[in-house]
């Protein structure tokens, strides 16, 4: 399948990475090289987990070299859809949850020194304390 044209992969020269034979084992095997693959395998590498990740176009080939960059808050449907679905205490433990994946980015871009500008606008917390939803 032929990679889409986008900004990030007509300014910037994509990394590559030799095709390795696979490992004998391991104890995990991700599949995809994005932003939750990667992340995962970091996180279980730093656990003492033999960790493997399977890609088969480049990292970061899908959405994450298509999203902008942006870590958003919040969920694809909306709050009253939520609601009727899940009921609102759910609701807010999915919002809540939504809230710390900016968190573990802000983290993981810290930890791991990565240069890529991080910059936190806004976090609606107060939303889980109110009846905003």
């Amino acid at each position: 399948m032929p990679q889409e044209l986008n900004y990030w992969l007509t300014t910037v020269e994509m990394p590559t990475s030799p095709a390795l034979p696979l490992p004998e084992s391991a104890d995990v095997a991700i599949i995809g090289a994005g932003f939750t693959g990667l992340s995962a395998a970091l996180a279980l590498a730093k656990r003492g987990a033999k960790v493997v990740v399977l890609e088969s176009e480049t990292i970061g080939w899908g959405a994450s070299s298509r999203n902008g960059g942006m870590v958003l808050t919040g969920l694809k449907l909306g709050v009253n859809k939520l609601i009727s679905m899940y009921g609102r205490e759910l609701t807010r433990r999915m919002y809540a949850a939504s809230l710390e994946t900016i968190d573990a980015v802000e983290r993981i871009v810290k930890d791991e020194n990565i240069g890529c500008d991080f910059a936190r606008y806004w976090t609606p917390r107060s939303c889980l304390q109110t009846d905003a939803f």
